[in-house]
């Protein structure tokens, strides 16, 4: 049976412009795409340190070294100012992670694309209008 696994940037990932919790032990990106059109990428800084296996399931979700993963997934809710949740996989939503966090990691660069990510009209139940996916993600060297 498949888990559902979904991330959610604003909630889990501290904003770029805070200071960091810990020390970053791993990189990886998103390359984001909304209606279609690539709008840049994220960098995440990940605290290995502090919570081990969630950095390495979401080091691997970002690979794809398990043979699924981030890439092609969507984000399915955005509550501007708040968070953007996806990377839900299986069934595109996860009503049991509602209210459940961990701070993991930090937006090291492309919060601007963040705030793109948040800025999207969205319905009543904040799906976004315009489809927003991770075209492409993976890990990055730390000293990049």
């Amino acid at each position: 049976m498949a888990a559902s696994v979904c991330l959610e940037l604003s909630a889990l990932v501290l904003a770029q412009d805070q200071e960091l919790q810990a020390e970053v032990t791993a990189k990886c990106f998103f390359d984001i795409e909304i209606g279609g059109d690539l709008v840049g990428r994220i960098v995440l800084g990940l605290y290995g340190d502090i919570v081990p296996l969630t950095v390495q399931n979401f080091r691997a979700l970002c690979t794809g070294e398990k043979g699924f993963g981030y890439k092609g997934s969507s984000f399915h809710r955005i509550i501007k100012d708040f968070m953007i949740q996806g990377g839900d996989f299986v069934k595109g939503n996860t009503p049991w992670l509602d209210e459940r966090h961990v701070v993991f990691g930090h937006v090291l660069e492309g919060m601007d694309v963040v705030k793109s990510l948040e800025s999207q009209e969205t319905s009543r139940r904040d799906v976004p209008k315009l489809p927003c996916r991770i075209v492409n993600c993976g890990e990055l060297p730390l000293d990049s």
